[in-house]
């Protein structure tokens, strides 16, 4: 090989390694552009859907939150108000019940509850508003939550309720149990649910009541015109379908 033809050749293979590493170069450089490129589209991917699923967790935080007064009333969630027949129950942005006293200062009545160090209300009183007699005094007791009794006095008698709950936190069952001097009252109910608002609060539900009354000194049967004077049982049922309506805080 001649000499002129052995220096181009390695001229030629000289450029070409040139070239093949410019191409290289590019390529790689290209790569590692798309890679980039792909990285950053991940990456706003993953803070899409980590915004989302925060978002998610504070949504169904919002819907699931509890406080003392929430439960007291069998709610959860942001409530702003509970409504039922005539009566309205408020509570404030932290969940705190706003308006207890309104169902007795309007018979000129007052009303106090205790607390204890969870916030739970295991006490209240009402009494009237001048000279402080107490009319009515009762105790709540607390399981997981939620009131599992209501002991009360009230004008000469007593009575004393129980509730049952299922796994999934709702009123399945009350038993009422009252006595004064008169006689005595057993009212078991049952609560069937039929709707539930976007919070998981119910909104409809049907409760029906067996109902067993002794009255000491007889009563008066209206169907026959007559007064019974004995004390055996009278029993009775009943069944309501109750109804209450749930606004939120946003």
């Amino acid at each position: 090989m001649k000499q002129g033809t052995a220096l181009l050749i390695t001229a030629v293979f000289a450029v070409s390694g040139i070239g093949w590493s410019i191409l290289f170069s590019h390529l790689a450089d290209s790569a590692r552009r798309e890679i980039a490129g792909e990285q950053q589209r991940l990456a706003a991917l993953t803070d899409s859907i980590a915004m989302q699923d925060s978002l998610a967790r504070a949504d169904s935080l919002a819907k699931n939150i509890v406080t003392p007064d929430l439960a007291f009333h069998d709610l959860h969630g942001r409530v702003r108000d509970v409504s039922f027949g005539e009566e309205r129950i408020s509570f404030d942005r932290n969940g705190v019940w706003t308006n207890p006293s309104k169902y007795v200062s309007r018979f000129g009545n007052s009303l106090s509850f205790t607390r204890n160090k969870l916030g739970n209300i295991i006490a209240g009183c009402t009494a009237e508003r001048e000279g402080g007699v107490p009319i009515e005094s009762v105790e709540y007791d607390w399981k997981d939550n939620r009131v599992t009794k209501v002991t009360a006095e009230c004008y000469g008698g007593e009575y004393r309720i129980t509730y049952r709950y299922d796994h999934h936190n709702r009123l399945i069952e009350s038993t009422t149990v009252s006595r004064d001097d008169t006689g005595e009252s057993d009212v078991s109910t049952t609560y069937t649910y039929l709707k539930f608002d976007s919070y998981g609060n119910w909104t409809e539900r049907n409760a029906r009541s067996a109902i067993r009354t002794v009255q000491y000194d007889g009563y008066y049967d209206e169907d026959n015109d007559t007064f019974i004077d004995n004390d055996e049982p009278f029993l009775d049922s009943s069944e309501e379908l109750q109804r209450r309506s749930i606004t939120y805080y946003n």
